[in-house]
């Protein structure tokens, strides 16, 4: 079970169309993650917005320059890209959590932006809504988009997101008739082992 590294769940009162680069393509959110880690998934609230859009979304992460909770921003290239979510499998004009999955990569420890980019290529026809709050419902984080492919940080609102890392719990690896005893704890986020000696091997 994938285990949260941040969160935010507010009103849905906020919510820009990702259309094309002349306006939108990205939007989300600038958080922490206090221990680097797997990442495993990320959610974001997504509708259609006209039309019926085709092709595909992804969440992108970014290191950041600025303050988190205030005015962070993505800087350089991208970091990490999800797989694809098929926006043609959007239901309609209402809300609904959308998952996007990695594959195995590392996010380091320190401030990121994650979010949604999506390019359908005409403004205003065949766009995909993405689900924020118009208030700074959470001072640990921090709005982010591009406009006509400029990004900029706001602390006036805040993206609905959630995303996840892999968890890694306490495993045990045991062989019986004199073999190597092992466990595996993670504390703090750091994975510990230990060897028992069983029977003279160890």
């Amino acid at each position: 079970m994938p285990t949260l590294i941040k969160s935010y769940d507010g009103s849905q009162d906020f919510n820009p169309p990702l259309s094309q680069p002349a306006y939108q393509t990205d939007a989300g959110a600038c958080f922490n993650n206090p221990s680097s880690c797997t990442i495993d998934s990320a959610k974001f609230y997504l509708s259609k917005r006209t039309g019926s859009p085709t092709g595909n979304a992804v969440v992108k992460i970014y290191a950041i320059t600025g303050t988190v909770g205030t005015d962070a921003k993505p800087t350089g290239g991208v970091s990490i890209v999800s797989n694809n979510f098929d926006v043609s499998t959007l239901a309609g004009t209402s809300a609904e959590l959308v998952t996007f999955t990695f594959n195995g990569e590392t996010l380091g420890a320190g401030d990121w932006y994650i979010g949604v980019f999506y390019d359908s290529g005409t403004a205003d026809v065949n766009d995909i809504k993405i689900y924020c709050h118009s208030g700074d419902g959470d001072a640990s984080i921090n709005y982010a988009e591009t406009q006509a492919g400029t990004w900029t940080g706001y602390s006036a609102y805040d993206c609905n997101f959630f995303v996840y890392k892999t968890a890694v719990g306490p495993a045990n690896i045991s062989k019986v008739a004199g073999v190597a005893k092992a466990s595996i704890n993670e504390v703090a986020g750091v994975a510990i082992g230990s060897a028992k000696k069983v029977a003279g091997v160890a």
